[in-house]
């Protein structure tokens, strides 16, 4: 009898061991199937995390690029550069606009015969005001208070109004700023 109800004890703890066995097995398979998962997540944001990066350097670079062509232009010296700098990255906080930008903007405005006081004095912050609120293109904004400043002798800080002024000639007409230009 004895021999009986050892043989059916072990028995149901074989059953108990094989089912606690599988209990494992399943536990194992949804913890590899959650590192799996966690593991492809961790692969996705690392790779969205490199191109974050990559396009950080891309901007860093074009910055510089603008910046470089700008010192070419405009014949600033390297503190009027460092101040033509630092005001696109300033504009670039400041505006819709990148400081890249900005710094194209500061561009066009030497290529237009801008000089650096006028561009740090008025004329940035009024092209880019300007290409805002005109839909114009940076290069066209430039291009715009370069002749504005050169026709009526005005100075930099003169083109923030000159933008204010065509773009409400503009609300209040058919044109564009374009056109009024």
């Amino acid at each position: 009898a004895n021999v009986t109800s050892f043989r059916s004890g072990i028995g149901l703890a074989a059953g108990d061991v094989k089912r606690f066995g599988q209990d494992l097995k399943q536990v194992g398979d949804a913890s590899d199937k959650h590192l799996k998962r966690a593991g492809e997540g961790a692969m996705v944001m690392g790779g969205l995390m490199l191109a974050g990066f990559g396009l950080a350097a891309k901007s860093a670079m074009d910055f510089d690029k603008q910046i470089s062509e700008l010192g070419a232009v405009s014949g600033a010296s390297a503190g009027q550069l460092g101040q033509l700098r630092q005001a696109a990255l300033d504009a670039g906080q400041a505006t819709v606009f990148s400081a890249s930008q900005a710094a194209q903007a500061e561009v066009e405005l030497a290529k237009a015969g801008v000089g650096t006081a006028d561009i740090l004095g008025g004329a940035l912050s009024g092209a880019l005001d300007l290409a805002s609120a005109g839909s114009l293109d940076l290069g066209r904004a430039a291009e715009v208070a370069a002749n504005a400043m050169s026709t009526f002798s005005l100075t930099g800080r003169d083109v923030p109004h000159v933008a204010d002024v065509l773009a409400a000639a503009a609300n209040k007409s058919a044109a564009s700023v374009d056109e009024i230009a």
